[in-house]
């Protein structure tokens, strides 16, 4: 995380790396004097001239927005000029084309505190990259003019349906007239320098990462550490990880670095914690995921990806089989084909019994319980009995299911310590966890097309070991999709 930084802090380190302030305003006129409604700021290495045309296109495109009692003003100023625009602020006035604009306070913009962070959503840019920035509201109250009914009417008349939705489009801001904010004016000071991407690769035990600053910053430096957890979830630093950088391309102000550091790979749970740094802001960008997060995701499951290759819609008829058509198999048999594939991507040696599904009494040939899947893990002596059925599965579905494990429980693994699991595969949605059955201590897995989604996402993730935990206890180890599961 970084330090709480105030404006002046960030503006005074990388000054050398702005050129143009971007203003843009909604103003509204009440009692003959023009207020502001709400205001965008934006630091940008663009040029003034790049800042104007940019808003040269954004009129061209929405055309101006002008009427008796609002208006939405542009403005592009030289970054030099910064003195005397924050001079204006503590004056709490903005002369902006033809009119003068009064904010409801004078905001001390240079003595606003924030963090540096990756994201914000607030604004829209039209940058080829997503630079950290410190983002946030600040300056008086907000006015509450903006949701004055005789206003809306007028600006509607104009072609647009409230105040903020023109704000919305030339100020490119993601906001509307119900939006929660609190104050008048957003601002938005980048810090050109971040990890664009990073890859950890198995072939040379290496981690790469792809770095960019703007080049007329001096100070910034990348570290890398690989950290473990400990049994109290303590985040301890194994190693630091030195990084190797090379400068590989400059575009438009920008050089980009390719980078490497050598790490073990073996232990898949580490974190990999990536940070850029300068002298005297201290972190301004930094990335942290478990190795196997940053393995190319062919990596984290083979079969899974060598599958995809044969079949791409493999998800669809996994999560939607009833929507799937097989070429020559009725739809339940190519339900149940396809949920041994799923099986065989978890690692499982599955086999669809087809025509041999029925265990049949051996003197009488009479059916006493049938399976569509059987699935081994030959190392943990784990055998998967799995029933399949298109609809919302019923009792008779669980206690035969129940019945044919008991039954090779019994005929083909006595005095062993194989364990046989039952699970039922459907393709119905929402359905419960579990089913208990008999004497309510037999508990039956149920993988319903929402669990088939989910086990799907932990293949892509290489954490397939959620599914195992999950059927050896739905009770206690509900699925949960990778992207919610802690870093």
């Amino acid at each position: 995380m970084s330090a709480r930084l105030t404006v002046a802090q960030l503006v005074e380190a990388l000054a050398v790396s702005y050129q143009t302030i971007d203003i843009r305003l909604g103003a509204m006129r009440e009692n003959g004097t023009w207020i502001n409604g709400i205001t965008t700021l934006r630091l940008s290495r663009r040029s003034v001239e790049a800042v104007r045309e940019h808003h040269r296109r954004l009129l061209e495109r929405y055309g101006p927005v002008v009427t008796e009692n609002f208006r939405v003003e542009l403005m592009a100023m030289p970054f030099i000029e910064w003195p005397q625009f924050l001079k204006a602020c503590s004056e709490g006035v903005l002369a902006i084309g033809d009119i003068t604009v009064k904010w409801s306070q004078p905001p001390k913009i240079e003595a606003e505190s924030g963090y540096i962070q990756r994201y914000q959503s607030d604004l829209r840019d039209q940058e080829r990259w997503t630079w950290p920035s410190i983002s946030q509201w600040c300056g008086g109250n907000r006015p509450n003019g903006l949701q004055n009914d005789n206003l809306i009417r007028e600006v509607a008349a104009s072609g647009w349906s409230s105040p903020h939705q023109a704000i919305n489009a030339l100020c490119e801001m993601n906001i509307s007239l119900g939006s929660p904010y609190r104050h008048e004016i957003y601002f938005s000071i980048p810090v050109y320098g971040f990890i664009e991407k990073a890859v950890v690769s198995t072939v040379n035990n290496a981690v790469h990462l792809t770095y960019l600053q703007h080049s007329e910053i001096q100070g910034f430096k990348l570290i890398a550490f690989l950290k473990e957890r400990n049994p109290n979830g303590m985040e301890v630093v194994q190693a630091r990880v030195p990084l190797t950088l090379e400068k590989t391309a400059s575009d438009d102000q920008v050089d980009i670095f390719s980078c490497q550091g050598q790490l073990e790979t073996t232990n898949r749970e580490r974190l990999v914690e990536l940070k850029a740094t300068h002298a005297v802001l201290g972190d301004i960008d930094s990335i942290q995921d478990p190795v196997w997060r940053l393995i190319p995701e062919v990596e984290r499951n083979v079969l899974l990806a060598a599958v995809k290759r044969f079949c791409p819609e493999i998800e669809s008829i996994l999560v939607r089989p009833y929507e799937h058509k097989p070429k020559r198999l009725k739809e339940s048999s190519a339900f149940e084909l396809h949920t041994a594939w799923l099986l065989g991507l978890c690692g499982l040696s599955p086999i669809v019994l087809g025509e041999y599904e029925r265990l049949l009494a051996e003197q009488t040939s009479l059916e006493r319980a049938s399976v569509d899947i059987l699935a081994g893990m030959a190392k943990q002596s784990t055998l998967l009995v799995g029933a399949c059925t298109m609809t919302t599965p019923k009792e008779e579905d669980f206690a035969n299911l129940v019945h044919a494990c008991e039954i090779l429980r019994r005929e083909v693994f006595p005095e062993t310590s194989v364990r046989v699991v039952p699970v039922l595969f459907t393709g119905a949605m929402g359905q419960p966890l579990y089913k208990p059955v008999g004497d309510e201590f037999t508990i039956v897995p149920i993988v319903d097309t929402d669990r088939i989604a989910i086990v799907l996402e932990l293949l892509e993730f290489g954490m397939e070991r959620f599914f195992f935990d999950f059927l050896g206890n739905p009770q206690l180890c509900e699925l949960r999709s990778p992207r919610d599961l802690p870093g």
